[in-house]
């Protein structure tokens, strides 16, 4: 059985989704954005959601609402702290808005905790 043609190809701001015809598979020509992507999971100590909020304020601000190359945030709450899941395009973007996050972080006294680093393996969303 020879490789069909593709129905469409989405677009969106993070990567290009092409649909095969029903039980025809199809074979990524082009890397999908997270091949290369960076997860940071980050818990910080006084990290409240308080401060959270704050923090994002200040950075908004900042003009770092929406930093480049970060393609996902999740900002979780365990025991009345926050903990942070990014996933960014890459680690110079990444360290990018470290230069901006980390004095905002610093000004509000969250004890900055060493981040979790790892590549991004898979995306699944649904």
């Amino acid at each position: 059985m020879g490789h069909a043609e593709p129905i469409a190809t989405a677009h969106c701001k993070f990567r290009s989704v092409t649909v095969a015809p029903a039980g025809q598979p199809h074979r990524r020509s082009k890397k999908a954005w997270w091949d290369m992507a960076l997860g940071i999971y980050f818990v910080h100590q006084g990290f409240t959601p308080e401060i959270y909020k704050e923090a994002l304020s200040k950075l908004e601000a900042a003009g770092e609402g929406s930093p480049k190359g970060r393609t996902y945030h999740v900002a979780l709450e365990s025991d009345g702290e926050i903990q942070v899941f990014d996933i960014w395009e890459s680690q110079e973007d990444f360290d990018a808005f470290g230069a901006t996050l980390v004095p905002i972080l610093g000004e509000l006294g969250v004890q900055l905790g060493e981040p979790m680093v790892a590549t991004v393996h898979n995306v699944i969303t649904g």
